[in-house]
């Protein structure tokens, strides 16, 4: 219904319902860079604003007219989201980006919905907004596909599909899904097959072969953790060896210690048979000859036990 440009601080436009005649007059008469605009204005994503209007505008604004009311779009050209208000009931929707991220609803979602039209994103990316505008303004876009940033054929065959429902929106989005995801897995493969081929050519090991290192340490890592096993098993077995032998000595202590206490005790013996006065006689002989005999006894009683 109106399209203005807001342009250092000022909203100026014109009415449309008056530019009809020349926006169905195609290229040379306004009609292009008026109606990419609005497309801009209501959320499409694959539009291409002239210069003139990214470099002079701050932003752009559409009115249009729904069963619920008329609405106007505003599109912030710096940071690329919609305001919607409806003029009607001063409902205000929050600003919608218009390309998204996270699954968040699309500027151009919010606005098809508000026209009756299902809304739902081509395999590249786009919402079908961009393609139903374009059938609004088809002999606009006849006239120059590059206006509308070449809407691809498989689009148009989508929008069509779902917009007259010879197709049915579900089996279109995971159509839709399935197309992007081998997309992707073809992208991946052939930067994958880049690398590669950059690796051998700069002698850098390549995908294969850090697998098989990969795979070689493995091994390495399992005959390690078995030879460690093996080292554990043998500690213990030396273990209960140092043990035995503790026990042992523990028990070759306790026998020189009663050694000991044999060969203290017959000194003493010795000592009480000895004559308590004057020069040893025969008995000191006597308990010298004693002595001599015990002392080999005790020696064996000492060095016995720890052999």
């Amino acid at each position: 219904m109106k399209e203005e440009f807001l342009i250092e601080g000022e909203w100026g436009g014109i009415d449309l319902g008056a530019s009809m005649r020349r926006l169905r007059a195609g290229i040379g008469a306004g009609g292009s860079t008026v109606s990419e605009a609005a497309f801009a204005a209501l959320g499409a994503t694959s539009v291409v604003l002239t210069p003139v209007i990214v470099e002079q505008c701050e932003a752009i604004r559409v009115e249009f007219a729904t069963d619920d009311g008329i609405w106007s779009a505003t599109l912030d050209l710096a940071a690329q989201h919609v305001t919607y208000l409806n003029m009607s009931t001063g409902e205000t929707e929050e600003p919608l980006l218009v390309r998204p991220e996270a699954g968040e609803l699309a500027a151009g979602s919010f606005a098809l919905e508000r026209m009756g039209i299902p809304p739902m994103e081509t395999p590249r990316g786009n919402v079908t907004l961009d393609t139903v505008l374009v059938l609004v303004y088809l002999q606009q876009h006849h006239a120059g596909r590059s206006t509308f940033g070449s809407v691809s054929a498989a689009d148009m065959n989508l929008t069509l599909g779902v917009c007259f429902g010879v197709l049915d929106e579900g089996a279109a989005r995971l159509k839709a899904q399935a197309h992007a995801a081998r997309s992707r897995a073809t992208r991946d493969a052939t930067a994958l097959r880049k690398a590669n081929e950059q690796r051998q050519k700069y002698g850098l090991p390549t995908s294969f072969d850090l697998d098989m290192e990969q795979e070689r340490y493995s091994r390495a890592a399992d005959q390690h953790a078995g030879d460690l096993l093996r080292l554990a098993q043998e500690i213990e077995h030396h273990q209960g060896v140092l043990t035995g032998r503790d026990a042992e000595a523990a028990r070759g202590l306790q026998a020189v210690s009663s050694a000991a206490t044999a060969a203290d005790q017959a000194h003493q013996m010795l000592a009480s048979r000895a004559p308590r006065t004057g020069p040893p006689a025969t008995g000191g002989r006597r308990g010298g000859h004693a002595a001599s005999q015990a002392l080999p006894r005790v020696r064996a009683a000492l060095a016995g036990p720890l052999e």
